[in-house]
């Protein structure tokens, strides 16, 4: 069997391969996704980093979010030869990319003479 990696253009396409299936008997599914970046980080990002990175810079966390975005997140696209800034989000990331952000972050704040006091929060 192939793989089968779905995107909202081919959905009609698997919902045909699945019919296939069903109708010969068959049922050979494996669903394989990464897990977006979870609850806990999304506390810690905000709860903890942006909180501290606030407090040491006299930005709210809101524009610390937006700051750390911009600086960490943002790649280049072209659209019709004019190049774009574009800043990725933070909800539709993996846990691993989550973990690489708060690091970065982390990594940051440390440079500009922020100090993070843990407390046992995980990343």
């Amino acid at each position: 069997m192939q793989p089968f990696h779905l995107s909202p253009q081919n959905l009609p396409v698997l919902i045909e391969r699945l019919k296939d299936f069903l109708n010969q008997g068959k049922y050979p599914i494996v669903i394989i996704r990464e897990n977006t970046r979870s609850e806990e980080q999304h506390r810690r990002l905000f709860g903890h980093l942006y909180k501290t990175l606030a407090n040491h810079t006299g930005y709210s966390t809101e524009e610390i979010h937006e700051l750390m975005k911009y600086k960490f997140l943002r790649e280049m696209k072209e659209i019709d030869g004019q190049k774009i800034d574009v800043v990725k989000s933070t909800k539709k990331m993996t846990v691993q990319e989550m973990v690489e952000f708060q690091q970065k972050i982390e990594q940051w704040g440390a440079e500009i003479g922020c100090k993070f006091d843990d407390n046992g929060i995980n990343r």
